[in-house]
């Protein structure tokens, strides 16, 4: 999915819009993929994340495992927002889902454990659990450019907490 057109607006530190690339139901998820209490049915993590057609965003999104990086992108050109089922108001757009159940054979799956195109240090995730990845090449034409080249890969986490989450994109 990449929609611009929701409600109420998530903007980055440079006052950009973000798109909204992804809703997930947490209270679907297995149990492995978010442990302990059931998440309430009526949890979602809305993913946002840069998108500007015209111009080069790729360094607004991605993480490698350095602090340095880690320190940017916690400045909001993604965000991750724990929220309701109707917390953002959007016209569905282009929407896909290119999501697998079973890791195995995929690129694009949910639960299980990432695969790092990048594996450097990602102590910054620790208090986070594993929740998907999206491989840009699974994407449908007209989504391909969401992460900008289409052999980056997206990982989403959210916070053991709930509080929120974090998604970034691994390029090679």
């Amino acid at each position: 999915m990449r929609v611009l057109d929701y409600q109420p607006a998530v903007h980055a530190p440079d006052s950009q819009k973000l798109a909204l690339i992804a809703r997930v139901p947490l209270g679907d998820l297995d149990p492995s993929v978010v442990p302990g209490p059931p998440s309430p049915s009526n949890l979602y993590a809305y993913v946002f994340s840069y998108y500007d057609p015209g111009d080069y965003f790729l360094d607004n999104i991605t993480y490698h495992g350095t602090a340095d990086e880690w320190e940017f992108l916690r400045q909001g050109y993604t965000q991750v927002i724990i929220a309701g089922e109707d917390a953002y108001e959007f016209s569905p757009g282009l929407t896909a889902s290119v999501f697998s159940h079973d890791p195995a054979d995929e690129m694009s799956f949910i639960g299980g454990s990432p695969r790092f195109l990048q594996n450097e240090r990602n102590e910054h995730l620790d208090d986070y659990l594993f929740v998907a990845q999206i491989a840009g090449g699974d994407l449908p034409e007209g989504l391909d450019d969401l992460f900008y080249l289409r052999g980056a890969v997206g990982y989403l986490f959210v916070k053991k907490d709930l509080s929120g989450g974090a998604f970034f994109v691994q390029v090679t």
